[in-house]
């Protein structure tokens, strides 16, 4: 659903952590195409974790190697719907139906 590419340098001293910034595209045509496993959580105001699968090209002592990079289920919110801003609404919405006696179950 997304891709990211940086050609930034970074210099990392031995045995220490690091961040990489990286600039990131969402192919917006395919998460329409999942949404409808995006709604309930956004609904229910769940977590939403994603997974990552790439490379990361890495120059040492000036020997190029390719560090594979994968890491499932990373969180990238505790709550979808608050992160996007619709909690408020949704809980509008809820409350509304609420009084009609409709409960909204997924």
């Amino acid at each position: 659903m997304g891709s990211t590419k940086s050609n930034t340098a970074v210099k990392v001293l031995g045995d220490s952590w690091f961040k990489i910034p990286v600039l990131g595209n969402i192919y917006y045509n395919q998460v329409i195409a999942t949404a409808s496993s995006i709604a309930p959580l956004i609904l229910n105001e769940k977590p939403l974790n994603i997974d990552i699968n790439g490379k990361v090209n890495i120059t040492f002592q000036g020997i190029n190697r390719i560090l594979v990079l994968t890491k499932k289920d990373i969180e990238v919110t505790d709550n979808i719907s608050k992160s996007l801003g619709l909690n408020k609404p949704i809980d509008k919405v809820k409350d509304w139906l609420s009084g009609l006696g409709i409960k909204i179950k997924i």
